[in-house]
């Protein structure tokens, strides 16, 4: 009778046991997923400041070196 009941015991506390480590597992795997996610936004968004960045940046050179081609074939 009684390695009956510690059978039982035993065999609920591997199913708590079990839940508890398929619950943290879970968790995360959510919390990688939604911090993965925040990143490539965050990304994203850099990569397109940059861009912005460079047009404005090479728009500038070409302009001053337009300038200063124009002012040497004047001479």
């Amino acid at each position: 009778m009684d390695l009956r009941l510690k059978r039982k015991k035993l065999l609920g506390f591997t199913t708590a046991d079990s839940l508890i480590g398929l619950t943290i597992i879970t968790m995360f795997g959510f919390l990688y997923g939604e911090v993965t996610g925040v990143m490539n936004q965050k990304i994203m968004h850099q990569e397109v400041q940059m861009q912005k960045a460079r047009r404005a940046y090479e728009q500038k050179q070409i302009k001053s070196t337009n300038r200063l081609f124009n002012d040497r074939q004047h001479r």
